[in-house]
């Protein structure tokens, strides 16, 4: 287990999407340290400073309202808690092409470099960066809630 001083907990809006987690991870659920739930973005079922990191892997370009949503992922965590955005593509990367097509049609969020940055900043993250893969169109963007 990647932290086995401390608890996982995933959350997906898809009942799929949580089906195939649990049963990945059931083993994990089982012994404790793993949780898998149901909620959306939008209201995170948690109080405020709840955890140390928060991830989102390839979904915030579906979220409901991007801004809003990122400042629920900030009160969720603890002060000085990490945010880390991790997206398969953006806007500027090297398949841009491809995906400048693509994501209008899915009503997706396609951000540049500096819109994943600017978003963090504007939702009140600090210490705001974005990280690439050499070659690869991907996005690392992260930030950290303020003490």
């Amino acid at each position: 287990m990647v932290a086995p001083e401390g608890k996982v907990v995933g959350l997906d809006y898809s009942p799929a999407s949580i089906a195939v987690s649990r049963d990945t991870n059931a083993q994990q659920i089982e012994a404790g340290p793993v949780q898998i739930q149901h909620g959306s973005v939008a209201a995170l079922p948690f109080p405020d400073s709840t955890f140390d990191l928060v991830t989102a892997v390839e979904t915030h370009y579906y979220w409901p309202d991007l801004l809003a949503n990122v400042r629920e992922v900030q009160r969720v965590l603890k002060p000085g808690g990490s945010f880390v955005l991790i997206a398969e593509t953006y806007r500027g990367g090297p398949l841009r092409a491809l995906y400048m097509v693509m994501m209008p049609l899915l009503r997706a969020a396609f951000l540049s470099d500096e819109e994943h940055r600017s978003l963090l900043a504007q939702a009140g993250f600090v210490n705001v960066a974005t990280k690439h893969l050499p070659g690869k169109n991907w996005i690392c963007a992260i930030g950290h809630r303020p003490l």
